[in-house]
């Protein structure tokens, strides 16, 4: 089936009206998140999130719309206009005023519609094209800065995963083009603290050079950019075989790297080690022991890509990445060896085999989304919680004790079953009415195998899928009991 056709791009060509609504709905949700109190959250009501906007939006809300207009049509004057016209309006005005949860989420209804990233794209720039369209717009801001949408289409804005700068990165560049000192030095501390790492354990290195590549080191660096420095080991200096040498070094660099949160400014910096000669493909390449560029960049023109190849490998991975993260929350796994495998087959079939065939081959561009959209932050997370969990050695509690346990905590809360978490330790007790939680909370503490409980305000809203991504985050209305259990 194919996208609904736009015959009038009058349709799509969003109003001043629409620009306040979102406008709206993003300040009170920013406000709520920084300060998530009940006041703001009743502000900020579902129905002005991200996924209460791209809900609204859906097919199912507008079939209920039909269904109910040809109910009562006789009352009504005008047929409810069809929905993905006024997603496509919202999504616009995201785009403009950047707000990438709102992204986001359109792009996952509009999908649903059948429009893929390329008819977005064109239909954007079609709708910002159109004449008067960039003043209108601009006026219905008022004072929010709005970036030209043809320009941030042209860089594919939709992943993020290309940007195009006529300048370095400030924070780490002066305007002359050099490494800034501070910058410089901590990058030499850093190197220096590896190194003495290595030192302790007696493992041999000599360094070369010490080199800054990748997008921080060029132009087409993003927000979401990493800074790779690279130290350029001397194997045969060591008195290592090459093969050896990047064994032993590869492995403390891990472990360096996931020990330490290291950031300079902000932006995280993870240390690489080379043992010999590599066709490195970086725009830019800086030295930072001798503070000089080894291979200056220069600003390119963004290359021609196969966007629904990179769509497609996108969401390929992005699934893999999902179907794992569920598993490991359903308690699934028991150890961590499908984590590392997932994360293993990322970095060599998407980052290294991407690299080898340049900054925009679709596989280092879609390495780039899965790590911009926290992927990859998550499944480390995960390993290390597996491998910890894996590692612990836990009394053991047999089956009749805890269907005893969880009879006890049943009755304590008046019939309320307790959930419990992977953990097996830590319990809640959702939904209780204000005039029952004090006396179920007493009656929970006084049980013996409990180490703690404690009461919180929990949501008033009776959840749909949508709406429970935001359950925690809801305004208090019924009390949740949690605890922990010695076991």
């Amino acid at each position: 089936m194919a996208a609904p056709q736009i015959t009038d791009v009058k349709q799509i060509i969003p109003t001043a009206e629409d620009f306040e609504k979102v406008l709206k709905a993003k300040i009170l949700y920013e406000a709520a998140q920084k300060i998530p109190t009940k006041d703001a959250w009743n502000k900020a009501n579902f129905s002005l999130t991200p996924w209460g906007i791209a809900y609204n939006c859906s097919k199912a809300k507008y079939e209920k719309s039909v269904a109910s207009y040809n109910k009562v049509k006789r009352k009504s004057k005008n047929p409810p206009e069809p929905k993905h016209t006024v997603a496509l309006r919202y999504f616009v005005v995201a785009i403009a005023i950047d707000w990438q949860e709102l992204i986001d989420q359109l792009k996952r209804t509009l999908k649903n519609y059948e429009y893929t990233t390329e008819s977005l794209r064109n239909i954007a720039t079609n709708v910002w094209n159109a004449p008067g369209v960039a003043e209108d717009i601009a006026n219905a801001c008022g004072s929010v800065s709005v970036d030209p949408l043809s320009e941030q289409f042209s860089l594919d804005s939709l992943t993020e995963s290309i940007e195009k700068h006529d300048k370095l990165n400030s924070k780490l560049f002066t305007s002359d083009e050099v490494l800034k000192d501070k910058v410089r030095n901590k990058m030499l501390e850093i190197v220096d603290e590896f190194l003495a790492d290595l030192k302790e354990q007696d493992i041999k290195i000599k360094v070369d050079d010490i080199i800054f590549i990748g997008s921080n080191a060029s132009y087409n660096y993003t927000k979401n950019s990493d800074i790779d420095l690279h130290i350029l080991a001397n194997a045969k200096a060591a008195s290592y075989e090459p093969e050896i040498a990047a064994a032993i070094y590869g492995a403390y660099r891990t472990i360096f790297n996931r020990q330490l949160d290291i950031t300079l400014y902000d932006i995280p910096l993870e240390i690489f080690v080379e043992t010999e000669d590599s066709n490195r493909v970086s725009n830019g390449i800086y030295s930072v022991k001798k503070n000089k560029w080894i291979k200056k960049p220069v600003v390119e023109e963004i290359p021609e890509y196969d966007k629904d190849a990179l769509d497609e490998l996108v969401d390929k991975w992005e699934a893999k990445c999902k179907d794992l993260i569920d598993d490991i929350k359903a308690d699934k796994l028991d150890d961590e060896k499908k984590v590392v495998k997932i994360l293993e087959d990322i970095y060599e079939k998407l980052r290294k085999k991407g690299i080898s065939k340049g900054e925009y081959s679709i596989e280092n561009l879609a390495f780039k989304e899965l790590r911009n959209k926290g992927y990859l932050d998550q499944l480390k997370d995960f390993r290390n919680e597996l491998v910890s969990k894996r590692l612990s050695l836990e009394e053991e509690f047999d089956r009749r004790s805890w269907e005893n346990m969880v009879r006890e905590l049943t009755r304590a809360a008046h019939g309320n079953q307790p959930q419990f978490l992977a953990d097996g330790k830590t319990f809640f007790i959702y939904n209780l009415k204000k005039s029952e939680s004090d006396e179920v909370l007493r009656n929970i503490k006084k049980l013996p195998f409990v180490a703690e409980a404690s009461a919180s305000e929990s949501g008033k809203y009776n959840y749909s899928d949508v709406a429970a991504l935001l359950r925690n985050n809801m305004p208090p209305q019924y009390y949740n009991i949690r605890g922990r259990v010695n076991c």
